[in-house]
């Protein structure tokens, strides 16, 4: 092998590992935050490729060779990115359904603005949960786990040895577990809120039957309004507590995931 070769190889390699770890700075949460400007990923990209570069082991290098099979590979180290990113994204999606549950049946559902982790349009109890999730995220170090997980990726699936059905539990099936988790995080987190809110709607149509001259609809906005924020503050506590040991159990469904997608080749 000449010296244009090698280089041209060795460069291959580094892209596959750029565009793994871009998966994690695109898809991810935290670093895929808006609020990050694009030079600052692109570096924290390049450095983080060029770090595990020097430590991984190179693809093979024939089946690199092989006519069309370098666009093949790109397209595969970017599931493996994708994957974890969008995987660690669902318990946040959670979050911020929760949010969007509660907003909805306390009366905050029409008010919205701009959120700048998403740069996406929702109401302001929904970014406030997906806010509280993201700060408990970075305290207990997730931001560290996903980084250790996409390092630790490149061990159990080397360059090139991606495969949606590589397991007896193909990678479909375990997003598919975390998509329904994602729903029930979302249910947890805003149930006590919706149960105190079903309640106070019974508890108005039985005074508007008793009382048609009242005003109910004041009433029951005002209502809704502060007996849904009393219920936020003292279920706060417990919330933080859910997402610590969901974010613990985080590390553990990626290696699933990670695991799941490891070619038997």
């Amino acid at each position: 092998m000449n010296l244009a070769d090698l280089a041209t190889s060795e460069f291959e390699h580094f892209i596959l590992v750029l565009i793994r770890v871009s998966g994690l700075f695109v898809f991810a949460p935290f670093f895929s935050s808006q609020i990050w400007p694009f030079q600052v990923k692109t570096m924290a990209s390049l450095t983080l490729a060029w770090v595990v570069y020097l430590t991984v082991p190179h693809a093979n290098g024939e089946f690199l060779g092989e006519l069309g099979m370098f666009p093949y590979m790109v397209c595969m180290e970017l599931m493996v990115g994708f994957t974890i990113g969008f995987s660690a994204r669902l318990i946040f999606n959670g979050a911020l359904m929760a949010g969007s549950f509660m907003a909805l049946h306390i009366g905050y559902g029409i008010t919205s603005t701009i959120d700048p982790f998403t740069d996406a349009q929702n109401n302001i109890l929904a970014q406030i949960y997906y806010m509280f999730s993201v700060l408990i995220f970075i305290v207990i170090g997730g931001h560290h786990l996903l980084l250790r997980i996409m390092v630790y990726s490149f061990e159990i699936i080397p360059l090139g040895g991606y495969s949606l059905n590589a397991t007896a539990d193909p990678t479909e099936h375990v997003i598919i577990q975390m998509s329904q988790k994602m729903w029930i995080i979302a249910m947890e987190l805003s149930g006590p809120v919706l149960v105190v809110m079903m309640f106070l709607t019974i508890g108005l149509a039985m005074l508007a039957k008793a009382v048609p001259q009242m005003n109910i609809f004041a009433v029951g906005f005002l209502a809704k309004i502060a007996l849904g924020m009393i219920v936020l503050l003292f279920t706060l506590e417990v919330s933080i507590d859910y997402f610590e040991e969901m974010f613990f159990n985080l590390q553990a469904d990626l290696i699933n995931i990670v695991k799941s997608s490891r070619s038997p080749t």
